[in-house]
C-alpha cells in the first residue's frame, strides 16, 4: 500500500509529482484526494478566522490518513498542519497549506 514520490515537484508548480498507488486502492484514491482539496478551503477559512481547534483537527486527520493512501507527504504535512494549530501559529498555517495545494494539484498518480 506504500506510494512513493519520485519528484517532490513543490517548488516548482510546473512539475508534476509522480506516487505509484497500489491498484486495489483506485476506486478510493480520488475521493481521498476530493476531501484534502475541500480541507485547503477549510484550513484557508480556518487560518483567516484564527480558529486553530479546526487546523489542529484537520491536520491530525490528515497525519493520520495520509500514508495509508500512499501519500507520504500528505502525513507529514498534515504533522506540520497540526502542530501549526497547536501553536496558533497562522504564518506557518498558511506556509504548509500552501504547499498541500501545490502538491495536490500536481499529483499524477499511476496504479500499480
Amino acid at each position: 500500500m506504500e506510494g512513493t514520490v519520485e519528484s517532490e515537484g513543490i517548488n516548482n508548480p510546473k512539475e508534476k509529482v509522480e506516487i505509484k498507488v497500489e491498484s486495489y486502492l483506485k476506486e478510493i484514491v480520488p475521493g481521498y484526494l476530493e476531501k484534502r482539496a475541500e480541507n485547503v478551503l477549510r484550513l484557508r477559512g480556518a487560518l483567516e478566522a484564527g480558529d486553530f481547534e479546526v487546523v489542529q483537527h484537520l491536520g491530525h486527520d490528515m497525519k493520520g490518513t495520509g500514508t495509508g493512501y500512499g501519500f507520504q507527504l500528505i502525513t507529514e504535512l498534515g504533522a506540520g498542519i497540526e502542530a501549526a494549530g497547536k501553536a496558533k501559529d497562522r504564518e506557518e498555517g498558511f506556509l504548509l497549506v500552501k504547499e498541500l495545494e501545490g502538491y495536490l494539484s500536481n499529483l499524477e498518480l499511476r496504479y500499480e
